[in-house]
């Protein structure tokens, strides 16, 4: 298995510093962490916050994957706590480009707000894009057979 990680710089206060929206003010950068995982199925791990101060990495962990992923990854957001419109903006269109090729994007995403936010753009209902709840989800959504009715828009 091969792994790439990145981290951003994590702001040094504590959570319990944050007023009640969850940013103390001023620019602030969001900590992110992404990882590569190349196995049995090809992974880009995210944990937390996407915005447009990162996304840039998140795209680029997402392009060297879906080079190599013809078939389909799994992105797992199971870590992410906020992702802002550049962020889903990243995921729809890397979703585009996999299913111009024919492949599954398999999307862990285990926060309500941020399932919620590919829920409200009916995602789900996308040939080839299927929302899991859990990693193992994501992984048999890649396994053979199964692939193919996510490729016919059902969902797993």
């Amino acid at each position: 298995m091969h792994t790439v990680a990145s981290d951003r710089s994590m702001d040094t206060r504590a959570d319990e510093d944050y007023n009640q929206f969850g940013a103390w003010g001023g620019s602030k950068v969001r900590a992110m962490g992404v990882e590569i995982i190349h196995g049995e199925h090809s992974v880009v791990r995210v944990s937390g916050e996407i915005d447009l101060s990162n996304v840039g990495e998140v795209k680029a962990a997402i392009d060297e994957v879906a080079a190599r992923a013809s078939g389909g990854f799994i992105l797992d957001l199971s870590e992410v706590r906020y992702i802002d419109s550049q962020g889903v903006a990243l995921v729809m269109a890397n979703y585009q480009r996999l299913r111009e090729a024919g492949g599954v994007l398999a999307l862990v995403a285990q926060d309500p707000n941020v399932r919620g936010i590919f829920e409200l753009v009916h995602s789900e209902e996308l040939p080839g894009f299927v929302i899991c709840e859990s990693f193992a989800a994501g992984e048999s959504t890649l396994a053979p057979g199964r692939a193919e009715g996510a490729r016919e828009g059902t969902s797993l």
